[in-house]
């Protein structure tokens, strides 16, 4: 849903506040929770990434680690 959510990422916390990236990772126990997202397979100091081939990437502002970028390709 444009605005809403991309590659299943929220785009906003659900108080319609910036997303902060941490929100973000869960555990393999919060596999059904569809807001949560296990570990990523890469972890840069302003990205996470999930997909061998990079299928969804969360760029995020360093300092604050508020969400500025989701790529689902």
């Amino acid at each position: 849903i444009p605005d809403v959510s991309a590659g299943g990422f929220p785009l906003w916390d659900e108080n319609g506040d910036p997303l902060v990236a941490d929100d973000l990772l869960g555990r393999p126990a919060d596999f059904s929770n569809p807001d949560k997202f296990c570990e990523p397979d890469y972890v840069y100091l302003d990205a996470f990434v999930w997909g061998s081939l990079f299928e969804v990437v969360v760029i995020f502002d360093p300092d604050t680690h508020l969400v500025e970028q989701v790529w689902a390709g």
